[in-house]
């Protein structure tokens, strides 16, 4: 009688730690959701800091400013010389050994640069030249192999353009080529998720003039200023019949109705469109909300 009840207490104390253990998974698991990003597209939510990935050449840095290139020659000109330390990264881009270097700044004017400088042992070769600023730097094997650049646009431009590229290392300087490019809403009215699926949901668009908007919810009296244009709602356009999408994530409103948060492919066409036209932003993505009630899901 004795053996039977040691037995069934550690039978009670091994289904304690089996429903410990689920229950510390579930936790993990759903702590984990919110860094799912669909990076197919674009990470939302900065993923990087200068800190952990630049490296420390003070000599190099002063070397490079004292033959300070002509496309930086702005910062002198403004006078804000003093500041360019803080702007010129230190990596090495190519994995060749020598330390390369990125500038990320401002030079005399309210957008920002990003410039990327190789270091061939002799001078510095720029190879790259892009606005605003890096959102993520994706190394591998000691190589930079991807950049996400998110370009809020300056002065009252009120779409962003968040854009990735490649980098190629078939030949002696590193190529760096765009992969897409997104554009979103940068006017202080736009929401976001807060997280992502784990893999995009391609779709089609089964009603024609199908509005796509900044916001998971249908308001069409709000008034919104676009750089001077006054619009009413929150509508960035209407999509046609049979546009093709990617829904990144979903959100519930107060109706019981689920939103997509989506990127529409650039060759769909955008009534009444808020986004630039392909004549200012060609091969774009287009983000923002659909309403998931008139969409077929396609398989891949």
């Amino acid at each position: 009688m004795g053996n039977l009840q040691v037995g069934e207490t550690m039978g009670r104390q091994i289904d304690n730690r089996k429903m410990k253990l689920f229950f510390i998974a579930i936790f993990l698991l759903n702590s984990l959701i919110g860094f799912c990003q669909a990076d197919l597209f674009f990470p939302l939510s900065k993923e990087f800091d200068w800190a952990e990935i630049e490296k420390q050449n003070q000599v190099l840095k002063s070397n490079f400013i004292k033959n300070l290139p002509d496309e930086l020659e702005p910062r002198r000109e403004c006078g804000a010389l003093l500041d360019l330390e803080n702007d010129l990264h230190i990596i090495d881009f190519n994995g060749d050994g020598l330390d390369d270097i990125i500038f990320n700044g401002y030079l005399c004017g309210e957008a920002e640069y990003i410039i990327i400088y190789i270091n061939t042992d002799k001078a510095f070769t720029k190879i790259f030249t892009e606005t605003q600023q890096i959102h993520k730097i994706e190394i591998k094997n000691g190589k930079v192999y991807q950049l996400y650049i998110r370009d809020g646009g300056c002065c009252c431009e009120y779409i962003g353009i968040n854009k990735i590229f490649s980098v190629d290392y078939s030949a002696a300087m590193p190529k760096i080529s765009s992969i897409s490019r997104m554009q979103y809403i940068n006017n202080s009215v736009e929401k976001y998720p807060n997280y992502y699926f784990d893999k995009p949901i391609k779709f089609e668009v089964l009603n024609d003039k199908y509005n796509i908007r900044f916001s998971p919810m249908i308001d069409d009296a709000m008034e919104v200023g676009y750089c001077g244009m006054e619009v009413k709602g929150n509508s960035l356009g209407k999509l046609k019949l049979g546009s093709i999408g990617y829904a990144l994530a979903e959100s519930i409103d107060s109706t019981g109705r689920v939103w997509w948060f989506v990127a529409i492919e650039p060759t769909s066409e955008i009534y009444e469109s808020i986004y630039y036209d392909d004549a200012i932003s060609p091969d774009t993505y287009k983000l923002g909300w659909i309403s998931s009630r008139f969409v077929k899901e396609i398989s891949e």
